[in-house]
């Protein structure tokens, strides 16, 4: 048995390339990028896609659901699922119809929705919990389709009524809750469609007695013009 003695500065160089390696490991991952868009009642449509990034695995898709009981709850409540390839890397893409969001909640997820204002305002949050603090820096790229303007939000950007996140877990579940809250007009479009349309065909109508009383009153009850 042959023993090598070796200095502190040597298992130190030993230690931190052991790290350096279990990180690159830890790095082998995915990222996500999800799209939910929101309905006045709290329902609406979530697309929800893994991207492997550098994950070593033959079948990307049965590793994921293998090691996710989210997922398997996500198929229970009647989501799809469809595989493909995105700049040369493989995605797995959850489509789920839901009838509130929180029907998305899960151990590491918290989504929330509430009306306000007697449903003139409404808020949306979600609550990313990384629970340990070695967990690889998934990437995550969440876009949000909010009911109406939206008036607040910690959003990285705002495009119309869309609320953009983009980052990390990590750093989100650092931050806290993901949030965006919107402002419905009283008058819809619709409303203010169907409103014009009122408008015009009891003008119309209007019109239309005018003429005729007009006519009745230069006419005999024999029907005579004078």
């Amino acid at each position: 048995m042959i023993y090598v003695a070796m200095n502190k500065r040597g298992w130190r160089v030993i230690f931190v390339t052991l790290i350096v390696v279990y990180v690159g490991i830890l790095t082998g991952c995915f990222d996500l990028d999800w799209k939910i868009t929101l309905s006045q009642d709290g329902s609406g449509v979530a697309e929800l896609k893994f991207i492997n990034i550098s994950l070593p695995t033959t079948n990307f898709k049965a590793d994921l659901e293998r090691a996710s009981d989210w997922i398997q709850k996500l198929y229970r409540i009647g989501a799809t699922s469809e595989v493909g390839t995105e700049s040369g890397r493989e995605y797995v893409l959850y489509h789920v119809n839901f009838e509130h969001i929180s029907d998305l909640n899960g151990d590491n997820l918290r989504f929330a929705y509430k009306v306000i204002d007697n449903g003139g305002s409404y808020e949306f949050s979600l609550t990313p919990i990384v629970r340990n603090p070695l967990t690889p820096r998934i990437g995550f790229h969440l876009e949000v389709k909010m009911p109406g303007e939206i008036t607040v939000s910690n959003a990285s950007t705002i495009v119309d009524n869309v609320a953009i996140w983009d980052g990390t877990l990590n750093e989100f579940s650092r931050r806290g809750a993901l949030y965006a809250r919107s402002k419905v007009p009283i008058l819809s479009s619709f409303t203010m469609i169907g409103l014009g349309i009122f408008l015009l065909v009891t003008f119309m109508a209007g019109t239309w007695m005018l003429v005729a009383k007009r006519r009745s009153i230069h006419s005999d009850p024999y029907g005579n013009n004078h």
